[in-house]
Protein backbone atom coordinates (compact mmCIF):
# COMPACT_ATOMS: atom_id res chain seq x y z
CA UNK A 1 0.00 0.00 0.00
CA UNK A 2 1.21 3.29 -1.17
CA UNK A 3 -0.04 5.31 2.14
CA UNK A 4 1.59 2.82 4.58
CA UNK A 5 4.97 2.82 2.80
CA UNK A 6 5.01 6.58 2.42
CA UNK A 7 4.03 6.77 6.30
CA UNK A 8 6.75 4.38 6.97
CA UNK A 9 9.55 6.70 4.96
CA UNK A 10 8.29 9.90 7.01
CA UNK A 11 8.89 7.60 10.49
CA UNK A 12 12.75 6.81 8.97
CA UNK A 13 12.96 10.42 8.15
CA UNK A 14 11.88 11.75 11.36
CA UNK A 15 14.04 9.14 13.61
CA UNK A 16 10.98 7.54 15.07
CA UNK A 17 11.28 4.05 15.75
CA UNK A 18 8.63 1.44 16.42
CA UNK A 19 8.16 -2.10 16.65
CA UNK A 20 5.50 -3.42 14.10
CA UNK A 21 3.48 -6.64 14.44
CA UNK A 22 1.75 -8.67 11.81
CA UNK A 23 -1.41 -10.58 12.15
CA UNK A 24 -5.08 -11.02 10.23
CA UNK A 25 -7.03 -8.06 8.83
CA UNK A 26 -8.49 -6.71 12.24
CA UNK A 27 -12.28 -4.86 11.64
CA UNK A 28 -13.03 -3.82 15.08
CA UNK A 29 -11.56 -3.73 18.96
CA UNK A 30 -13.14 -7.38 19.37
CA UNK A 31 -11.25 -9.12 16.65
CA UNK A 32 -8.07 -9.07 18.65
CA UNK A 33 -9.28 -10.92 21.45
CA UNK A 34 -12.03 -13.26 19.36
CA UNK A 35 -9.08 -14.05 17.36
CA UNK A 36 -6.92 -15.28 20.49
CA UNK A 37 -3.71 -12.81 19.57
CA UNK A 38 -1.13 -12.18 22.39
CA UNK A 39 -1.89 -8.96 24.20
CA UNK A 40 0.78 -6.30 23.27
CA UNK A 41 2.76 -3.20 25.04
CA UNK A 42 0.99 -0.16 25.37
CA UNK A 43 -2.64 1.12 25.24
CA UNK A 44 -4.46 -0.09 22.35
CA UNK A 45 -6.39 2.51 20.04
CA UNK A 46 -9.15 3.53 18.05
CA UNK A 47 -10.22 6.06 15.40
CA UNK A 48 -13.09 7.77 14.63
CA UNK A 49 -13.75 9.82 11.24
CA UNK A 50 -16.25 12.50 12.34
CA UNK A 51 -18.14 15.40 10.34
CA UNK A 52 -19.96 18.28 12.19
CA UNK A 53 -23.20 20.18 10.95
CA UNK A 54 -20.57 22.54 8.75
CA UNK A 55 -19.22 19.86 7.16
CA UNK A 56 -15.61 20.59 9.23
CA UNK A 57 -14.30 17.02 9.81
CA UNK A 58 -12.45 15.66 12.70
CA UNK A 59 -10.94 12.13 13.65
CA UNK A 60 -10.68 11.07 17.13
CA UNK A 61 -8.32 8.96 19.21
CA UNK A 62 -9.22 7.08 21.82
CA UNK A 63 -8.50 3.97 23.51
CA UNK A 64 -9.78 0.11 22.11
CA UNK A 65 -11.45 -0.55 25.02
CA UNK A 66 -14.01 3.06 25.48
CA UNK A 67 -17.42 3.59 24.65
CA UNK A 68 -17.32 6.91 22.51
CA UNK A 69 -21.05 8.60 23.15
CA UNK A 70 -20.83 10.65 19.58
CA UNK A 71 -23.60 13.18 21.87
CA UNK A 72 -21.49 13.56 25.15
CA UNK A 73 -18.00 13.88 22.70
CA UNK A 74 -20.21 16.38 20.48
CA UNK A 75 -21.39 18.97 23.78
CA UNK A 76 -17.69 18.42 24.82
CA UNK A 77 -17.20 20.43 21.59
CA UNK A 78 -19.38 22.72 21.46
CA UNK A 79 -21.19 21.38 18.45
CA UNK A 80 -25.21 21.38 16.99
CA UNK A 81 -24.00 17.87 15.23
CA UNK A 82 -21.35 15.79 15.17
CA UNK A 83 -21.76 12.12 12.96
CA UNK A 84 -19.33 9.71 11.26
CA UNK A 85 -17.67 11.38 8.11
CA UNK A 86 -18.22 9.96 4.68
CA UNK A 87 -16.14 7.43 3.47
CA UNK A 88 -14.89 9.36 0.49
CA UNK A 89 -13.89 12.29 2.29
CA UNK A 90 -11.95 9.81 4.25
CA UNK A 91 -10.09 8.60 1.64
CA UNK A 92 -9.15 11.85 0.40
CA UNK A 93 -7.86 13.58 3.54
CA UNK A 94 -6.49 10.74 5.67
CA UNK A 95 -5.57 8.06 2.37
CA UNK A 96 -7.48 5.17 4.41
CA UNK A 97 -10.17 2.62 4.26
CA UNK A 98 -12.71 2.04 6.55
CA UNK A 99 -11.48 -0.47 9.34
CA UNK A 100 -7.72 0.59 8.39
CA UNK A 101 -8.48 4.20 10.04
CA UNK A 102 -5.56 5.38 12.23
CA UNK A 103 -3.89 9.05 13.26
CA UNK A 104 -1.10 8.38 10.60
CA UNK A 105 -3.29 9.02 7.81
CA UNK A 106 -3.02 12.87 9.18
CA UNK A 107 0.32 12.82 7.31
CA UNK A 108 -1.94 13.09 3.83
CA UNK A 109 -4.27 15.76 5.05
CA UNK A 110 -2.76 18.09 2.70
CA UNK A 111 -5.10 20.86 3.28
CA UNK A 112 -5.03 20.33 6.85
CA UNK A 113 -9.33 20.23 7.24
CA UNK A 114 -8.80 17.15 9.82
CA UNK A 115 -8.81 18.13 13.43
CA UNK A 116 -7.05 16.00 15.50
CA UNK A 117 -9.27 14.68 18.71
CA UNK A 118 -7.00 13.11 21.18
CA UNK A 119 -8.35 11.40 24.49
CA UNK A 120 -6.46 12.45 27.18
CA UNK A 121 -5.91 8.65 28.52
CA UNK A 122 -4.44 7.99 25.49
CA UNK A 123 -1.92 10.78 25.81
CA UNK A 124 -0.96 9.89 29.68
CA UNK A 125 0.07 6.13 28.05
CA UNK A 126 3.36 4.77 28.05
CA UNK A 127 2.88 3.07 24.49
CA UNK A 128 0.83 3.79 21.52
CA UNK A 129 -0.58 1.00 19.62
CA UNK A 130 -1.90 2.00 16.01
CA UNK A 131 -2.38 0.76 12.49
CA UNK A 132 -0.72 1.40 9.70
CA UNK A 133 -2.28 2.89 7.38
CA UNK A 134 -3.84 -0.81 6.63
CA UNK A 135 -5.76 -3.32 9.00
CA UNK A 136 -3.43 -6.12 8.99
CA UNK A 137 -0.42 -4.93 11.05
CA UNK A 138 -0.34 -2.85 14.50
CA UNK A 139 2.80 -0.44 15.36
CA UNK A 140 4.01 -0.03 18.86
CA UNK A 141 5.89 3.29 19.73
CA UNK A 142 6.46 5.55 22.62
CA UNK A 143 4.12 8.34 23.03
CA UNK A 144 6.78 10.62 23.04
CA UNK A 145 7.26 9.51 19.53
CA UNK A 146 3.53 9.66 18.63
CA UNK A 147 3.26 12.82 20.03
CA UNK A 148 6.04 14.37 18.08
CA UNK A 149 5.06 12.48 14.56
CA UNK A 150 2.30 15.25 15.13
CA UNK A 151 4.50 18.21 16.27
CA UNK A 152 6.91 17.90 12.95
CA UNK A 153 3.66 18.01 11.02
CA UNK A 154 2.16 20.73 12.92
CA UNK A 155 -0.38 19.05 13.68
CA UNK A 156 -2.31 20.66 17.34
CA UNK A 157 -3.91 17.58 19.58
CA UNK A 158 -7.30 19.00 20.74
CA UNK A 159 -7.60 16.85 24.16
CA UNK A 160 -10.80 15.20 24.97
CA UNK A 161 -11.59 13.30 27.61
CA UNK A 162 -13.99 10.21 26.76
CA UNK A 163 -15.28 8.17 29.87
Amino acid sequence: MESERLLKEFLAESGILYEEIEHPPLFSCDDWERLGLPKLTGVDTKNLFLEDEKGSLYLLTTECRKRVRINDLRKSLGLKKLSFGKEEDMIRTLGVTPGAVTSFGLLFDQNKEVSFLLDTDVSKADYVQLHPCRNDKTIIMKKEDYMRFFSILGIPSRFVTIL
